[in-house]
């Protein structure tokens, strides 16, 4: 059976400080100098990336996205997206078909959405309930299936057929755990170095894919890793040199104060041939579009004003703008961008609107 990801993470705060155990010795020309390009404040595309598709989704009472909406699927049938608490699926065209909400004490409820993973062939998904150390099975009419008991981990990604990583909480001597597919067998991998401290906040891994394999951003270190089978092999290195932020300021809640002389909440999405990366240093927002061959900046926007826009993407009639208007969500080198009705002049009443573009017409302006 073969599982579409989905990866949702939730708004846990558990107070805990991980330093990553994954191998440091890396290759130097997988590396994007970020640290040297901070005298860039702004840098634009030949012209805007032009939208292939808009795709209003529905609202209807059963349709109301709340707050913190995101993309977590797309297919040939199907859009699947979530808001803090329930997770909705619309067709292909943006038409509502069901939700999933299912929030309850209940042993067929969930107390809360930690991640998703979803197979669109036989629609269904498996909710992570960290809090319940519990997976959870429905399908896409809301019915609940099955559950699976003790399963610590995190988030979750499907490795492949046979298997899924897990991210594992806090209090685990190791980072990671193979779970076999009938969940049965769990092998853990990479011994943390530091232990919980009462000071300090959780690090979520948040799992993506890259060329069929899950990868993460390790912004303690920059370093993109991506797991082969059990292995985990360096991808892709985001120097940010003297502007790395500490661990001991990173993720203490008493020094939030002392990170705007460094990068921080840094954030990424990949194709095979760009990077997406977003990152806060001093007062501004940047948003960034890398080469991954050329390891040349090809686009950035500072921000420091609600004011500001992001100049992008344009439709045959409008230049596309707004604060957030960037990239949520890749697959099949294709870009998501989910954004607000009024930045698009069409009217969707309260639901925001799913904008398309092919990655190929980032290359053909370049």
């Amino acid at each position: 059976m073969s599982f579409k990801p989905l990866r949702i993470i939730s708004s846990l705060y558990i107070v805990f400080a991980i330093v990553s155990c994954v191998n440091k010795s890396i290759y130097r020309e997988n590396t994007i100098n970020v640290a040297s390009s901070l005298s860039i404040k702004n840098k634009e595309l030949n012209k805007p990336l032009n939208v292939q598709k808009i795709i209003p989704l529905q609202f209807t009472n059963a349709s109301m996205l709340g707050e913190n909406v995101i993309i977590v699927d797309i297919s040939d049938e199907f859009i699947v997206v979530k808001d803090s608490k329930i997770v909705y699926i619309f067709d292909s065209k943006g038409n509502y078909l069901s939700k999933i909400d299912c929030r309850g004490q209940g042993y067929r409820e969930y107390l809360n959405i930690s991640d998703i993973l979803v197979d669109v062939q036989e629609e269904n998904v498996l909710i992570l309930d960290f809090f319940r150390n519990s997976v959870k099975k429905y399908n896409f009419k809301g019915n609940f299936i099955s559950e699976i008991k003790d399963i610590q981990v995190m988030s979750f990604e499907r490795v492949n057929n046979d298997c899924i990583i897990g991210f594992n909480p806090p209090f685990s001597d190791y980072e990671f755990t193979f779970i076999s597919d009938n969940w049965r067998k769990r092998d853990s991998i990479h011994k943390r170095k530091s232990k919980f401290t009462s000071e300090d906040f959780t690090v979520f891994k948040d799992f993506k894919l890259f060329d069929s394999h899950p990868y993460f951003y390790d912004n303690s270190s920059g370093v993109v890793n991506f797991f082969n089978q059990k292995n985990i092999d360096t991808l892709l290195i985001v120097d940010k040199g003297e502007f790395q932020i500490p661990s001991e300021i990173a993720y203490s809640l008493k020094r939030k104060k002392e990170r705007r002389k460094y990068i921080w909440g840094d954030y990424i999405n990949l194709t095979k041939d760009f990077l997406f990366l977003e990152f806060y240093y001093k007062n501004e927002k940047y948003y960034d579009i890398w080469d991954i061959n050329t390891k040349k900046l090809l686009f950035r926007k500072s921000i420091n004003s609600p004011n500001q826009s992001i100049h992008l993407i344009s439709t045959d009639n409008q230049v596309i703008e707004g604060m957030n208007v960037w990239v949520k969500f890749i697959k099949n080198d294709k870009l998501y961008f989910l954004v607000e009705p009024e930045c698009i002049n069409l009217d969707n009443k309260g639901n925001p609107i799913i904008l398309q573009i092919d990655v190929k017409s980032l290359r053909s302006i370049l």
